[in-house]
């Protein structure tokens, strides 16, 4: 690597860039089946279940530019940095619901890349890849809109992040911690403990979210290189935005024990402050937040960063320039974003060929949380 490229990277000003071979984590057989419980769109669906239309539609801004379904309150688009600024409010398909039902399509094939399934959970590889390890977990015996939905039961509401969070750590352990390969490619030898990883894990919802369907974000750092360029900028883990797991529970547990609930549509902002007005011992967002957001950058550096003689170019901060990994020089005719694109196959465990169908189907409409 030429000088001036590794002072750059000590200071976090350019990312790696253009992989030279796979370092996936396959994925292992885990459930799912090669045909949808109902043979057609999610239009087709709400037709035939007009009582689960209200369940099966997001409200988002969709991204011109990647085409990333994105929160209707983002500026900037968290998958490729554009700017939404300009684009209006659409509806756009559930997938997640697409999922639990078991529906065929919504313009593409509603199939998962399933890392853990069971009659109430589905964990699958996160398609938007912000890791290597990035999965979701979602629950498919009810429908819960957005964050706020779990603040109309917080006993209940905990139980079910617990469940989901557990799932999701199962799947971490059986589908990557199981994988040698993966685990010598991305943490080297010696490998960290299983402890230490589920410390460092990053845990949370998105409120609002871009699916309407809650859904547990688990990853593992390191972040891929660009998805780290674009933490640096910002763009991930927002404030007000992304709710923290530990923050979610300790709400959830403290209004429990209060016996108070509340149902209201409440973006993240909202919902926060909504919290925060009860004056409840030991619930701090900031704090959470904090904590949860630095610790994605100390984790980059304690557990493992890819290594650069792994890839071919480098792609700085500023500009998006992508350079030589080797001599530093202009890498002429190299597109920044076709290089992330393809990192992200060979980076990213997300199996697009291998995806599956939900094996317990679900009826429609799903009970709400308040409904249970």
């Amino acid at each position: 690597m030429a000088g001036v490229l590794a002072e750059a990277f000590t200071e976090g000003r350019c990312a790696l860039a253009g992989i030279k071979q796979s370092l996936r984590c396959v994925r292992k057989p885990c459930g799912g089946v090669a045909k949808a419980a109902f043979e057609g769109s999610v239009d087709d669906f709400v037709a035939a279940n007009p009582g689960a239309e209200a369940q099966l539609y997001n409200r988002v801004k969709q991204c011109g530019h990647c085409r990333k379904v994105c929160a209707y309150t983002l500026a900037t688009c968290n998958g490729c940095g554009a700017d939404l600024a300009s684009v209006a409010e659409s509806r756009t398909p559930n997938v997640f619901m697409g999922f639990a039902h078991g529906i065929a399509r919504a313009g593409f094939p509603l199939r998962a890349s399933t890392r853990l399934e069971t009659e109430d959970v589905l964990v699958f590889d996160d398609p938007l890849v912000l890791a290597g390890c990035h999965v979701c977990a979602i629950p498919t015996d009810v429908h819960v809109p957005t964050a706020a939905g779990l603040f109309a039961d917080p006993a209940r509401g905990a139980a079910l992040m617990r469940r989901l969070e557990a799932a999701a750590w199962a799947a971490v352990e059986a589908q990557f911690l199981a994988d040698d390969a993966w685990m010598a490619g991305v943490y080297g030898t010696p490998r960290p403990s299983d402890e230490t990883l589920r410390r460092a894990v990053v845990a949370g919802l998105n409120a609002p979210p871009s699916q309407y369907q809650l859904h547990l974000q688990y990853l593992l750092p390191p972040l891929l290189p660009r998805q780290l360029q674009l933490y640096r900028a910002g763009n991930h883990f927002t404030k007000d935005r992304f709710l923290p797991l530990d923050w979610v529970l300790a709400a959830l547990d403290a209004l429990a024990a209060k016996g108070v609930a509340f149902d209201e549509d409440l973006d993240g902002a909202e919902l926060i402050a909504r919290v925060q007005a009860e004056g409840l011992e030991g619930v701090d967002y900031e704090a959470s937040w904090r904590r949860c957001y630095d610790g994605v950058a100390a984790s980059q550096t304690a557990l493992g960063r890819y290594a650069p003689e792994l890839f071919a170019y480098a792609v700085r901060d500023e500009d998006m320039r992508v350079l030589d990994l080797a001599s530093g020089a202009a890498a002429t005719g190299v597109d920044a974003n076709e290089l992330a694109n393809a990192d992200k196959g060979a980076l990213g465990g997300y199996d697009r060929d291998g995806a599956v169908y939900y094996s317990f189907p679900r009826a429609a409409p799903l009970p709400l949380l308040s409904e249970l």
